[in-house]
């Protein structure tokens, strides 16, 4: 029976009916209580009770009402009753011992149940590579932030800069090169620019990789490349300390000034610098300017991620020609 779509007066007859005593001054919930209490005691065994398996629990004995809601809703979870969000004490009871009265046969020691059978995250690789030494990153994920690389180390993208013929003359004479050595030295320079510039984007991309991270567009309101998803602590990141001008270094301190001034921690990364030394701009001493290792052990949780990722960068420029190879060596097709 449903207690509690009755009234309170109605409740209060059918305690009188039973012999319940003690009722006065007692709210609906607490006679509903009283009611399940003289309702539990005593219950008789099922008449089929000696066909059922000895493993059978026998629900029906236990007193429900002297459990708390939370209790009770574990209870319908274990036994996999839905539909119990927004109930009361009184409705999650009816439902559960109306699971009860079905019954139910446990199987031990004939199944495996393997109970992780859902997992959390998406798992591309059932194991990787030993050289590929950064979990934290998904490997489709370190692929995409390798790929403005590759597109310049596989010259997909046309070079804008033109020729100096003034250097060429000065460079040839000064060092007996040919045209074609010149040639090939200056492929290499344009390439070594355009990929110094291409290793700031790769720290942006790989550190909005992180869980609970993510990378900030160009023009993004912030002024800043990386924050935690929170908003709670937001990054400004330079791959070398020596492409920062003094200007443009007070300007990014002056930036990060405000946002620290809003209850945000703030952090000017500096990925390369000489022995680790950062440049500091005239910043505070509470301001973090930290270098490459330091702001990675911090996003990471672990001190050792900037020298495997070096490892990992390192191994994969080494083994992988192109973007292509990369896929195969992580097997992401």
């Amino acid at each position: 029976m449903n207690y509690s779509k009755m009234k309170k007066d109605e409740l209060k007859t059918l305690c009188n009916e039973r012999k319940i005593k003690g009722i006065s001054g007692k709210n609906k919930e607490e006679l509903i209580e009283m009611i399940t209490q003289r309702d539990a005691t005593p219950v008789s065994a099922p008449k089929n009770e000696e066909k059922t398996d000895v493993s059978k629990m026998n629900y029906s004995k236990m007193n429900y009402s002297k459990k708390t809601i939370p209790e009770l809703k574990a209870i319908c979870k274990e036994r996999k009753i839905k539909g119990i969000s927004g109930k009361i004490k009184e409705e999650l009871i009816e439902m559960i011992t109306q699971r009860d009265d079905t019954p139910v046969l446990v199987q031990i020691n004939k199944a495996k149940i393997d109970v992780n059978v859902e997992p959390i995250v998406k798992v591309e690789m059932t194991k990787n590579p030993k050289w590929y030494c950064i979990p934290e990153i998904l490997p489709s994920d370190f692929i995409e932030c390798c790929k403005p690389i590759y597109y310049v180390l596989e010259e997909k993208n046309e070079s804008k800069s033109s020729e100096d013929p003034f250097l060429k003359v000065v460079l040839m004479g000064q060092y007996g090169m040919t045209n074609e050595q010149w040639q090939n030295a200056e492929k290499a320079r344009i390439k070594q620019k355009v990929l110094e510039m291409k290793m700031g984007y790769f720290h942006e991309n790989l550190m909005g990789k992180f869980p609970e991270w993510e990378t900030l567009h160009t023009g993004h309101a912030t002024g800043c490349d990386v924050q935690k998803k929170d908003g709670s602590v937001i990054i400004e990141l330079k791959n070398r300390d020596n492409t920062v001008k003094g200007s443009d270094g007070k300007h990014i301190i002056t930036c990060l000034e405000k946002h620290k001034a809003a209850g945000k921690k703030t952090i000017f990364a500096q990925i390369n610098c000489p022995k680790g030394k950062v440049k500091r701009f005239g910043a505070s001493a509470d301001m973090d300017i930290w270098n490459g290792q330091q702001v990675y052990a911090f996003i990471s949780g672990r001190e050792s991620f900037f020298d495997d990722l070096l490892k990992t960068v390192g191994y994969v420029f080494s083994n992988c020609n192109s973007l292509a190879e990369l896929k195969t060596a992580l097997e992401i097709v």
